[in-house]
């Protein structure tokens, strides 16, 4: 059976979290949560694990639950040193992934970062065994002995379907593989599959008599999109080689 995971210790990983407000929408959530979870323990292969968040912060804001699912084996590498590393650093080392070979030169004039600072986030990157260098040029180490989530599937709720639930969940595409908006069954649940297709994520729906299920898929996206997919990694690393969970 895969395991299932809770991440919410903030003050251990560098992890922010919003106070969810109890009433029908913190509800909706915590009955997607203990639906996807109990399918997720069914299906998945024992290779994989998943890590629930709920409300974490970000620059885009407080997505109200994100799943990530996980290689366990990528995180059984982890060493100290990233347990050291700064936002900026992560910044930094997207860039470096991204860019797929650059200098330090054209990482100061593309982030707009002087050389000491620089010099610093080198070095614990260095030392998070996350980077190396080449003829020159920064590089990320293989991606697939560095990033352990598969994953992170990002859930907007609302207990009223209205553009908000869209607008939001699509947001969260910034940093998520997968993106749905969450909402009960109404008569205006046919409006959806138009903004579904409009604002580019997926949708679930829940009904009195039928539980939850699936309207739209999500378009899927590569990992890691952006510097908010590897927080996401690092917090779920973080947590495990703490043995928190």
């Amino acid at each position: 059976m895969s395991k299932v995971i809770y991440i919410n210790n903030e003050n251990k990983i560098g992890l922010s979290t919003r106070r969810p407000t109890n009433g029908s929408e913190w509800a909706l959530v915590q009955d997607f949560t203990e639906y996807f979870t109990s399918l997720y323990r069914k299906s998945r292969k024992r290779s994989s694990s998943l890590a629930v968040f709920y409300e974490p912060s970000l620059e885009t804001g407080f997505p109200d639950l994100v799943f990530a699912e996980y290689k366990p084996k990528v995180f059984d590498r982890w060493v100290d040193g990233r347990l050291n590393l700064q936002l900026s650093d992560i910044k930094v080392l997207q860039h470096i992934y991204h860019s797929n070979g650059v200098t330090s030169k054209d990482i100061e004039k593309q982030i707009g970062m002087d050389t000491r600072t620089l010099l610093n986030t080198i070095e614990r990157l260095l030392d998070a065994h996350v980077v190396k260098r080449d003829f020159g040029y920064w590089m990320a180490v293989d991606i697939d002995e560095i990033f352990g989530v598969e994953k992170l599937i990002a859930i907007e709720a609302k207990v009223k379907h209205n553009v908000t639930v869209f607008q939001q969940a699509q947001l969260n595409r910034w940093f998520a593989s997968e993106s749905y908006a969450l909402f009960p069954v109404t008569k205006t649940t046919a409006k959806a599959v138009e903004r579904s297709e409009e604002y580019g994520v997926g949708v679930y729906v829940f009904n009195t008599d039928k539980g939850f299920s699936e309207l739209m898929p999500s378009p899927k996206q590569k990992l890691p999109s952006c510097y908010g997919s590897w927080l996401f990694n690092e917090w779920v690393g973080r947590s495990i080689s703490r043995n928190l969970n």
